[in-house]
């Protein structure tokens, strides 16, 4: 029942992005208030840890929030510094195409 119950939800979720929505799952939030604007230049590739290495701070130091959807600035949450493990995939049939973006978002946890 498990495998059937995932495998609806990827097909909602597949239906919701081919018609302009967010892929909506179980686990899935949508952000009370999400960042404006948020800069491209702030979404990354590389893996959290990476990127933290990089700046020279600790993965602790942030809370992880994964968003997806099929225009990923509409689910960043306020207060992102960074998306990393950014994804980008462009699907489709015959008759329909759509894109899906995922990522994590790493929001700096307030001492």
């Amino acid at each position: 029942m498990k495998t059937i119950n995932n495998s609806i939800c990827a097909l909602v979720a597949s239906l919701a992005i081919g018609l302009g929505g967010c892929g909506i799952g179980p686990s899935t939030q949508i952000p009370e208030k999400t960042a404006s604007n948020f800069p491209r230049e702030k979404i990354f590739t590389v893996s959290a840890r990476d990127y933290c290495d990089s700046i020279g701070k600790k993965l602790s130091d942030y809370k992880m929030v994964g968003v997806m959807g099929n225009n990923l600035s509409q689910y960043i949450p306020e207060g992102t510094e960074a998306i990393v493990d950014y994804d980008f995939d462009i699907s489709g049939t015959q008759n329909m195409t759509w894109n899906y973006e995922s990522g994590t978002a790493l929001i700096p946890k307030k001492n």
